[in-house]
């Protein structure tokens, strides 16, 4: 792989492999998985998709997935940082596990480009940046249209939009729960974590992924405005700091303190 694009390649036959989330140096990244030839199942955040020669998805190293070869595939992965991948305007709901399909041309395009600079010898530091620029532009508008991958109607996709403005007007509000969301949005519960299924979460980790959504935003665009790092977790609905930042630097691959020292150029989570 070129140096613009860590990664391996692949060939497996009639195996599967059951991988844990990752640490060490991979702990931070997120991975385009590109299936050259061959079909593959993978297993990621609750999703099972299908992949045929073409295809892409992105994994989390934060999570664990599996995959399933029955035949023979060749393949490889490229890696990023993952809070690269979080800085996407797609939804976290419709990232990770996320099908990408070849029947669409933009998938074509982002696969040719990938393919394009994963052996070239690249060696000067702002070629490779630009390089993995450009890609991330292709895979956000990949991400754009890849929403009907997801088992979710349009109608679910709707709701799910207005209990996130719902949470967000108020992430601090620490007697939101499912409980919560259920009534207020006049569900049962049963219906409300079988919404959430269709997205591979549950109600309260996506509860818990809105407020640091939020707490994102407080850091990056208010700098201090929002008080300590402790008072903007407080504000985010998390009464204990050390576990806000545990889970902070989980979800975007840098602590809350490094959040809000990020340069003016570094782009927050703009999700639309």
């Amino acid at each position: 792989m070129s140096a613009a694009l860590e990664g391996f390649e692949i060939h497996a036959a009639a195996v599967r492999s059951i991988r844990p989330s990752l640490g060490n140096q991979w702990q931070n990244s997120g991975f385009i998985l590109a299936l050259l030839d061959g079909e593959l199942t993978l297993e990621h955040y609750g999703r099972k998709v299908a992949l045929r020669s073409g295809d892409m998805a992105l994994l989390d190293s934060k999570e664990a997935c599996s995959i399933d070869v029955f035949d023979k595939a060749h393949a490889f992965t490229v890696s990023m940082s993952r809070a690269s991948f979080l800085g996407l305007r797609a939804r976290p709901e419709f990232l990770f596990g996320v099908h990408l399909s070849s029947t669409r041309s933009i998938c074509r395009i982002l696969l040719r480009t990938i393919k394009s600079v994963v052996r070239d010898d690249c060696s000067d530091p702002g070629e490779a940046r630009a390089i993995r620029s450009a890609i991330l532009t292709l895979l956000e508008e990949a991400l754009h249209g890849a929403h009907s991958a997801v088992h979710c109607d349009a109608r679910s996709r709707r709701q799910i939009e207005k209990m996130r403005e719902w949470v967000a007007r108020d992430p601090g509000n620490s007697q939101i729960d499912a409980d919560m969301l259920a009534r207020t949005f006049g569900m049962s519960r049963r219906s409300l974590y079988r919404l959430f299924a269709t997205l591979g979460t549950t109600p309260g980790r996506w509860i818990n992924d809105v407020r640091l959504d939020q707490a994102y935003r407080y850091l990056f665009d208010g700098g201090a405005d929002h008080g300590s790092v402790s008072q903007v977790a407080f504000a985010a609905g998390f009464s204990d700091s050390s576990h806000f930042a545990r889970a902070f630097r989980r979800r975007f691959g840098v602590s809350p303190s490094e959040c809000r020292a990020l340069p003016s150029g570094a782009a927050p989570p703009s999700w639309s």
